[in-house]
């Protein structure tokens, strides 16, 4: 990939299993392959920048009715609960708009990805 400026990768696994297969015990194999695929890109391209989001350990808030008022009332009417209920999802979609490359690390649980 010919490029000089930085690129920035969202790296998200979403595994129910922690640590990597070949390593931990019952570790991964979806970590693995996406933590190879991160570590070869950096080998090559030591100036880029990768976020890191693990939702398969630490899964994002559930949308809620809260969630859905807060979303739907303008920004400028918000009050400072909305903006705390709103504040996760805003800073994942942050995260995802900044973006350049996205990897995602998705396991098959019997023949489809987790939710």
């Amino acid at each position: 990939m010919p490029s000089s400026s930085p690129l920035h990768i969202l790296h998200i696994d979403s595994s129910a299993r922690a640590g990597l297969s070949g390593r931990d015990r019952h570790g991964s194999h979806t970590r693995r392959l996406s933590r190879r695929f991160i570590d070869t890109w950096m080998e090559r391209r030591t100036m880029d920048v990768v976020t890191y989001r693990d939702v398969g350990q630490k899964p994002p808030q559930p949308v809620s009715g809260d969630w859905i008022a807060a979303a739907f009332c303008p920004p400028e009417r918000r009050n400072a609960a909305q903006q705390t209920v709103l504040a996760e999802s805003d800073q994942l979609a942050g995260e995802l708009l900044a973006a350049d490359l996205v990897v995602i690390g998705a396991p098959m649980y019997n023949f489809g990805v987790p939710a």
